[in-house]
């Protein structure tokens, strides 16, 4: 029973991916461009909703660990060169709390790799220790690969 829930996800999440199609970025009349990334990796599927200028980002971000847990929130944070630097402000399975983990994206063409650092508080913000490098190991972690807007929002 639970490995036809697992085929079930990974079918939605293919169709998803299917009914994409290629119009690429979307720019508002903000000048803030409006980008759509998926990813997959052993079970876990996240979907991203990115809103970015130059130099700042803000979107959604949900994440289900193996169809069974869904951390679900916002994300915001600047850019620098090719890395998103920021926050994931979210609920843990529908949790009440709301928890805030430091979040660094590299960006690689329609590629966005999710780094793995040591996390700290510093002034009461979460960020990674710059005593150990951030981790953008594509085989270990997320890699979101971005899409068309075919879809505008998350559900929590």
């Amino acid at each position: 029973m639970m490995a036809l829930a697992k085929y079930a996800v990974l079918f939605l999440f293919l169709i998803l991916l299917a009914s994409s199609c290629s119009q690429g970025n979307k720019q508002t009349s903000t000048g803030l461009v409006k980008e759509t990334y998926m990813a997959y990796r052993k079970g876990d599927t996240a979907l991203l909703l990115l809103s970015h200028s130059k130099s700042l980002f803000k979107g959604t971000l949900q994440i289900s660990y193996q169809s069974t847990f869904k951390d679900s929130g916002d994300v915001r944070g600047f850019i620098k060169g090719d890395t998103l630097i920021g926050d994931f402000s979210y609920r843990h399975y529908g949790q009440p709390t709301w928890y805030r983990d430091p979040i660094r994206m590299l960006k690689k063409g329609n590629k966005l790799i999710m780094g793995k650092g040591l996390p700290r508080l510093t002034v009461g913000i979460p960020n990674f220790s710059p005593a150990v490098p951030v981790d953008y190991n594509e085989k270990t972690q997320l890699v979101f690969i971005r899409h068309s807007n075919a879809i505008t929002s998350v559900q929590n």
